[in-house]
């Protein structure tokens, strides 16, 4: 059933793709995204560890809320434009929620995340998920999110790019996340939504 909030579907980008007036747009939230996020990885582009958030927001309709909209433009422009500059990650937690959903919707994120590599769990990225959700009073069916944090941290991938920011991207949630992953002596991933990620990054 199509989404009331959708208007027309979104193919998987491409290098060749144009997004009217994204050029304008993008212009106008530069200078907010300098002074927001100050840049930190400007010697070499960080290794990505992306959620089911994002791959989300590469297919799929165009929806009529204005943020999420905003949420899809910018995720496609990353994808386009810069995402070339990194590793990137998956895990077969993402896969396995990617696959869900509308049969021509699903094959198109798994056309994404194929040829991504990949981070696996084990009882070690469980047992750290557990502790993460502990630490975050999160329910246990949130548990997907605490396991997202804990494979990008257990596999030392330095960004976990999110449009979760309920969960994740939080200022309230990533200094939780970041003493459950240091109690068992790792270091914690950084947090960012691809908003923020070009900010960090000052792509040239």
């Amino acid at each position: 059933m199509k989404r009331k909030d959708a208007t027309r579907p979104l193919e998987i980008p491409s290098a060749d793709d144009e997004i009217p007036d994204l050029t304008a747009w993008l212009q106008a939230l530069d200078a907010p995204l300098r002074t927001r996020v100050q840049p930190h990885f400007a010697a070499e582009p960080p290794t990505l560890y992306l959620d089911t958030t994002i791959v989300s927001q590469l297919v799929g309709w165009l929806s009529r809320d204005a943020s999420m909209l905003r949420q899809q433009k910018l995720t496609r422009y990353w994808w386009r434009r810069h995402s070339h500059r990194h590793i990137k990650y998956v895990s077969d937690v993402v896969i396995t929620e990617a696959l869900k959903g509308e049969f021509k919707l699903a094959l198109q994120r798994w056309e994404i995340v194929r040829p991504l590599s990949r981070v696996h769990p084990s009882e070690q990225t469980h047992e750290l998920a557990s502790r993460i959700l502990a630490e975050c009073r999160l329910p246990e069916r949130e548990y997907r999110d605490a396991h997202h944090a804990a494979l990008a941290a257990i596999h030392k991938v330095k960004v976990l790019l999110t449009w979760n920011c309920k969960h994740l991207a939080t200022e309230h949630m990533i200094p939780r996340i970041g003493r459950a992953c240091e109690a068992y002596g790792y270091a914690p991933p950084e947090i960012l939504t691809p908003e923020q990620l070009i900010g960090a990054c000052a792509y040239g």
